[in-house]
Parts: structure tokens; sequence; C-alpha cells
């Protein structure tokens, strides 16, 4: 096996190389100072190439300039970024396990995409440990393991990443991977609030944080959330002491570099549910692009017609707050209805928000279509993908 794999290796670079070698001089919009500097060695350089290969269209930092409509190449893009990976660069190392995930360029191969997700996450790399716990949690590409899930985004969290922090703590409460404890999950649950107000990324979910964290305090007694509130503000105290202007514009950035659209919206157009989500999100809150309800809803419903259940959550709100589509209140309990379908008590605090807002909608329908909007969910569930 391990022949098999060094062989399958070889033959891969081989063939990466050559596709790379064959067209290299056809690069176009890329300063030939990065692309000399790539060729001499230098990790950083061969990363730029590489991102150049996969976004064409973009303008990638100094050196870089518009190179009109070209076609993506990612057999040049993998091999600029093995190399660059193999040096130990983490932002190579992500988008080379990136690249083996999704086939960009290089077979589909998940053992390999996990190694060098993992290679880039042990460096502290925040896209990479994110993706990882999620995976990890959801089973995808690997085996379901909370206790790796709960490993990764703790890795994150202790870190300052506010995804990191959210996660660990709602599997806190659910007890997921950890006993369950709700003085750790409003711990971390806090520092997600007050990570989001900080970084500004995604800063309406600060409120979502911030209530969440007040609903797991009735599960605390007074004492006991004393301590901890306690113990929340000499982290904060600490960290903002230990961490200088520099150090933290870093990590915002890291933190927005994690979300970049561009990656988003590849992948979504790719098909991918999660990243159909996240780009309505982008589309709903006017996160790296304008906001735009129209293209949030239909993005939504792309990945809400593949059972994602975050997302038909979001296609059920627009269609409550009257949102990019007519308001509707029976399309809002129908998509609702389906994303609590996914959810059991303490499943990331969401159960409860869907559940209320579900009810929410229910009001002002009567009772008979109700009744009939319940026999759709369930042939709906019968026919599609289920909520995940």
């Amino acid at each position: 096996m391990l022949v098999y794999r060094c062989v399958k290796g070889l033959s891969i670079a081989l063939m990466v190389l050559f596709m790379a070698d064959s067209t290299a001089a056809q690069m176009k919009g890329l300063d030939p100072a990065v692309l000399a500097k790539a060729t001499a060695g230098d990790p950083a350089s061969q990363y730029q190439v590489g991102w150049h290969y996969e976004h064409p269209d973009a303008i990638w930092g100094e050196g870089y300039t518009e190179s009109g409509s070209s076609p993506h190449d990612y057999a040049q893009a993998a091999f600029w970024y093995l190399k660059a990976a193999e040096q130990g660069y983490a932002a190579a190392q992500y988008d080379l396990g990136d690249s083996y995930l999704f086939g960009h360029g290089l077979p589909v191969d998940y053992e390999q995409g996990i190694t060098w997700f993992r290679k880039a996450a042990e460096q502290g790399y925040p896209a990479a440990q994110t993706d990882l716990t999620r995976f990890y949690l959801n089973g995808k590409f690997v085996s379901q393991d909370y206790a790796q899930a709960v490993y990764w985004y703790r890795k994150a969290a202790e870190r300052g990443n506010p995804d990191g922090q959210a996660v660990l703590s709602s599997l806190y409460q659910a007890g997921q991977g950890v006993p369950q404890d709700y003085s750790e999950a409003y711990f971390w649950m806090s520092l997600a609030a007050a990570n989001r107000e900080l970084t500004g990324t995604y800063s309406f979910l600060a409120k979502e944080h911030a209530d969440e964290r007040d609903r797991i305090a009735a599960h605390l007694t007074k004492a006991e959330l004393l301590k901890v509130q306690e113990r929340t503000r000499k982290w904060v105290a600490d960290q903002a002491t230990q961490q200088s202007r520099n150090d933290f514009e870093a990590m915002k950035q890291e933190l927005r570099q994690s979300q970049s659209f561009i990656h988003l919206k590849e992948r979504a157009d790719a098909g991918s549910a999660m990243e159909q989500y996240e780009v309505g999100f982008c589309y709903e809150e006017g996160d790296e692009v304008p906001q735009d309800y129209v293209q949030a809803a239909r993005w939504y419903q792309k990945s809400a017609d593949q059972g994602f259940a975050a997302a038909q959550y979001s296609l059920g709100m627009l269609y409550e707050k009257n949102l990019g589509v007519q308001q509707n209140y029976e399309r809002a309990y129908f998509w609702l209805n389906l994303a609590a379908s996914a959810y059991t008590e303490g499943d990331d605090g969401l159960r409860y928000q869907v559940v209320s807002h579900r009810e929410s909608a229910a009001k002002h329908i009567t009772s008979a279509r109700l009744l009939e909007l319940q026999k759709q969910t369930t042939e709906y569930l019968n026919t599609h993908p289920k909520p995940h």
C-alpha cells in the first residue's frame, strides 16, 4: 500500500509537472519578477503563482494586474501549490488539500486532501483548522469523529477564531466529543461574541452569539455564572494585553481570507451545498459583495434543495421577512419545518431559534393549511436529501 501511494503520488506530480512546464509561457497578468522568484524556489511566490492560475481574473496583491477573462488552470495551480506546500507554506498546503478534495487539477483523493489540510492546520492556519473540524463533525471526507472535531475546534478557538469558539461552545452544550459543561459553553460563546465585535467579520453574528450565551446562562447557578464571567473578562483582558495591533490585524485578515468570496463562489458553482449557503449569506449580509436579497434567496434555494439545513432556515427567514422573495408565511413555515427536522435539542444551539421562527410563521396560517404543509414536509423528506 505504501509503495502504491508513493508511485501514485510520483505519477501525479510528474503529470502536473509536465502540464505546468508545457504552458508556463502562456501566463498573463503576473509580474515576471514574481514568476522568477517562484522558479528560484521562493514558497510565497510559488503560492502566488498557483493562486493566479486558479483565479486568473483576480487582482491578487502587489505585482498583479487585470488579466481579462481567462479560463482556470487547476493543474498549473496544483503544480505551484505542491512546490510551496512541500516547503511548509501553510496557505499552499491548504489549497493543495482543497485541490485533492474537489478534484481541481488532480484526481480526487480524500486521504491526500485531509493530509495536506492537517499539515496546514498544525501550523495554525485558521481555514484549515475550521474546515477540518467541520469535516469531522459532519463525517465529510472522513469518518465522523466528535473527539477530533473538538480537538481542532479548540485549536482554532484558543487562537481567537470566533467560528471555532462558537462551535466549541455548541459541542459543550450537547456533550458531543466532550462532557456536557454549560460553564465551558458559556465561556466560549462569550468569547465568540466578543471576537465578532472586535474583528468585524460577519458582525451580525455577534448578537446571535450574545443571545445564545444568555440562553446558556439559564443552565448556570448565580455563583457559576459569576465565576465564568470573571474568567471571560480575564481572558479578554489578557488577549488585549498580549496581542499587538499588528498581530490583531493579521488575525483579522486571516479570518477574512478564510471566508473569501472568490473561494466560496467557485465551490458553490461546483455544487457544494455548504458554499452555496455561504455565498447566499454573503449576499444577505453585504459581506464582500453588495447586499442583494434576491441573490441571497437564489443561493439559499440551491443549497436548501440539497438538504443543507442552515440554508433551509435562512430561506424560510427571507420568506418570513419579505426579503428577496415575496412574503409568504406558508413557504416560510415549510422551509423552517424542514430545517427543524435536522436538529435535535442542543444541536449547535439552533433548534430553539428555528422552531421559534417556525411557530411565529404558523400564527399566520390556518390549521387546515398547517396540516397540509406538514404533509408536504413529510413527502419532501421522502424524495429529497435529508436535512443535515
